[in-house]
């Protein structure tokens, strides 16, 4: 079960970082999770199956764990999550608001977004990822992560108009907003 778990929990933990609205955190409890799970089937399947089989196994069980984890909480980020400390600093109650509106707005145009550039955006934007760990994440370029992230902030702008509340400048070292 170590050597399985050596080979096999970076991958796991990479797949679930994919999985939008999975932290950091969250992605090592599922990895963790999975492995309870295998531990407990090992003498029922996986001692008998091959490497193949079993690595399969394990990636179908940590997708079904995010998703009742997400069932579960029914998560969807919320503004502290999204613009983490920028709450405190508004100075009444209906700018909350407001912002809170349009965050569950822009939350609600990523997700129909293609699965790919809603991965991009969140890691960008709810994560605060850099695009070259987005690229090297995801196995693709740092322009095709710009491109993903400008194609997601042109669609934020129309749908959501300026009150787009976590990206407010341009960032030319970066090619993203900030």
């Amino acid at each position: 079960m170590t050597a399985l778990f050596k080979a096999e929990s970076p991958g796991l933990f990479r797949y679930a970082l994919t999985i939008p609205s999975v932290s950091r955190a969250d992605a090592d409890d599922l990895v963790q999770a999975t492995f309870q799970d295998a531990v407990l089937a090992w003498e029922e399947k996986l001692s008998c199956w091959t490497g193949e089989r079993r690595r399969k196994w394990l990636f179908q069980v940590l997708r079904n764990k995010a998703i009742d984890q997400w069932r579960k909480d029914r998560h969807v980020c919320s503004a502290s999550e999204l613009i983490e400390g920028t709450a405190a600093s508004f100075q009444d109650t209906s700018h909350r608001a407001l912002s809170n509106i349009a965050l569950r707005r822009c939350w609600s145009v990523i997700k129909l977004m293609p699965p790919v550039r809603q991965r991009v955006a969140f890691l960008r934007w709810g994560e605060d990822w850099k695009p070259r760990e987005i690229a090297a994440l995801l196995g693709i370029s740092q322009d095709t992560v710009r491109a993903h992230l400008k194609r997601a902030r042109d669609a934020l702008a129309v749908q959501v108009g300026p009150q787009v509340p976590f990206i407010d400048s341009y960032n030319a070292e970066e090619g993203t907003e900030r």
